[in-house]
Order: C-alpha cells, then structure tokens, then sequence
C-alpha cells in the first residue's frame, strides 16, 4: 500500500511507528492552494516535519430524528436515555466513543481522560451498550437504520445527514459538533511508484475534482480555489461559507496519548462484551 487516508488524531502515532515518510511539498503542484489553517492543525505538521496533506474536512455529530422524537432541550444525552432503548446507535470507532462519552461524562479534557475519568466513562458505555439497537461501522448501515425509523437517535457523518435531509427525513443536529480533518500520508518503503502517489494527490486536490466532492458528499476541500467554483447557496446550506469556521466551534477531534489510547480500547472491548 502506498497511500493512505487517516485523520490527524492519527498522524503522529502512525509516524511514531515509522510508517509514514515525510511529505515532499514541492512535488505538489496544488500545496501552496491549500487552507493554511488545515497545514496549521496538528497532526498534519509534526515534530516540524509534514507528514499528511490536508484533503478534506468537516464536522460528525448527534442527531435525532425530530418527526419520531419530540425532545424539548436536547444534549448529548440522548444517547443514554431509556426513554429512546433499542431506538439508539453508537458508532464502535474508539475515537467517537471517546469524544461522545466524555462530552456526556463532563469532564474536562475529552481525549485525555484521567483515571477518575475513565470510570465516568465506563459508567456513560455501559448504559450506551444496554439501550443501544447496535453499534454501527458504515455509513450504508446507519443511513438505512435511520430512513426505516428503526434507529432516532445516533452519531452521524455529515455525507447521511445530507442524504437523509434530501428524503425529507427531519434531522436535527444537537451541539456540539465534532470537527475533524483528514488527509492522504505516503507509507514509508511503499512498494509503488512515488511519483503515481504524489501525482494522485495532486489530481485529489484539483479544485474542480474538490468542488464535486464538496457537492456529493457536503465535506470540506482543503483547497481554497475549490470555493470559488460552487454555489454559496450549496456551501451555506452544508455550513461551507467561511470553511474556516467549521473547525473554530464544537469539539475538536484530537489524538490520544498512546498509552492511554490503549487502556480505553481495552475499556470500550470490556464494556462491549460485558465485563
């Protein structure tokens, strides 16, 4: 495998365990067009040296399905409200487990948990594991769980929110929101041709290539160009009319510290099978 497509709450571990070589900026023709804020964030640039080209961004979050729920002030507790049992879905990606437990457990720093925190976060999975109908991987999974009306209330990416909207299924999103930003990393002693690598990360990053994606999936594109070829009207209506400011509110998705990444994988594997 030569190219990859993580987020930035990865980069630095990947890096740590020498798969990823540094990026050669200068065999992109389109890096200098890229948002300087996405090259800015961390996990792009690390230890000085950039190890991810920026692609797309955007935001995850809570939903609810507000023809099928009637909820007067909705937070993140939803997700562990009995009232809603076996109409609930928790997505099984550790990283999202993390951010939407500890926003419910409260406690400060949401991806970096101490031990009194971890236990807060125990206490938030177990109640989400007995009221969930399941715990989803795909997009695919979780869009057609929704549309049925078999799930009302789950974490989202954006691309369903967009599609279930566009059913006429009424969806609303409950702050915060949960930012992210991905990209493409070269793997080191890749097998493949490296100038094929950087050349489809080049063509990835075109504006044009960009303003389709922006248009099919309602992400983000890294490059700045790409806004002036779409309608404000398409990037109002996915929030993309400053694409800046996207990432300036909700909650970040940051990394991990390693050792603890470890211990609340162990945890969310425990809760999952009961332990």
């Amino acid at each position: 495998m030569d190219l990859s497509h993580p987020c930035t709450a990865s980069t630095r571990r990947w890096r740590d365990a020498g798969l990823l070589e540094p990026i050669d900026t200068a065999r992109l023709a389109h890096w200098g067009d890229i948002i300087p804020e996405l090259i800015e964030a961390q996990g792009v640039v690390v230890d000085g040296v950039p190890y991810m080209v920026p692609y797309d961004f955007g935001y995850s979050q809570i939903v609810y399905n507000a023809a099928e729920v009637d909820i007067e002030a909705p937070d993140f507790s939803i997700m562990i409200d009995p009232a809603l049992a076996g109409r609930i879905a928790w997505n099984d990606q550790i990283d999202t487990a993390v951010a939407v437990g500890g926003i419910i457990a409260g406690y400060e720093n949401i991806f970096d948990p101490s031990e009194a925190d971890m236990a807060k976060l125990r206490e938030v999975w177990e109640q989400a594991i007995a009221l969930s109908r399941f715990l989803w991987s795909s997009g695919t999974e979780i869009g057609q769980a929704v549309a049925t009306g078999e799930v009302v209330a789950t974490y989202m990416w954006t691309s369903n929110l967009v599609e279930l909207r566009e059913q006429g299924i009424d969806l609303q999103v409950i702050p915060p929101v949960l930012p992210w930003i991905c990209g493409f990393v070269i793997h080191a002693d890749a097998p493949g041709s490296k100038e094929q690598a950087y050349d489809y990360v080049d063509a990835m990053l075109d504006p044009e290539a960009g303003a389709t994606w922006v248009e099919m999936y309602g992400y983000g594109h890294a490059n700045r160009r790409t806004y002036d070829l779409l309608d404000p009207a398409i990037l109002d209506a996915y929030g993309l009319g400053d694409p800046v400011a996207a990432l300036r509110h909700g909650v970040f998705f940051d990394e991990i510290p390693p050792a603890k990444r470890e211990a609340l994988i162990a945890l969310w594997e425990e809760v999952q099978t009961g332990i």
